[in-house]
């Protein structure tokens, strides 16, 4: 047996054994609905990059609950450190049959930026994040309470014509 093998057969017996409460709870999470990208995420333009900054920030909670990553890959940069921590952390979570609870978030644009190096392509868009309490299941280990948190938050988006906006970086201040 490989060791994916392996881990799949972990996952499973762990998910086995979880009490009719909490598995009520991970079918919820892996149940909630992906968040509908705006018309506007497409546009080439000021309201496309924040329209796009917002829906990336949306698909975070999505992506713990459902480990459901593919819409956030597709917007996520190769150089994206932020991006690749998600990934991995949703996609090891997941992998062991763990799950956070579906949370909101709550975005107010705040600031658009624009790089002179790439004037109408790359900007730094500014949202202010509250971010809902919410719970992690993980498993072998006692659920997670993460508090109510808020504060503004930095999202770098580059315009790729074959694409459309992309995520180079995000940096919650």
């Amino acid at each position: 047996m490989c060791s994916s093998d392996l881990a799949a057969t972990a996952a499973a017996s762990a998910v086995a054994a979880l009490s009719p409460e909490e598995r009520a709870l991970r079918d919820a999470a892996l149940a909630t609905p992906e968040p509908q990208r705006p018309a506007q995420a497409d546009q080439h333009n000021l309201t496309g990059a924040i329209a796009a900054a917002d829906y990336f920030i949306t698909l975070y909670p999505y992506v713990y609950a459902t480990g459901d990553l593919t819409a956030f890959r597709t917007m996520s940069d190769a150089t994206c450190k932020f991006c690749d921590s998600v990934i991995n952390n949703t996609t090891s979570m997941h992998t062991a049959g763990g799950w956070e609870d579906p949370w909101e978030h709550h975005t107010t644009f705040t600031s658009i930026t624009a790089d002179v190096s790439t004037p109408n392509n790359r900007y730094v868009v500014e949202l202010h994040l509250i971010s809902d309490q919410h719970v992690s299941h993980r498993i072998g280990e006692p659920p997670k309470t993460y508090e109510t948190t808020q504060g503004p938050i930095l999202i770098q988006v580059l315009w790729k014509d074959d694409t459309g906006w992309i995520v180079e970086g995000v940096n919650p201040q």
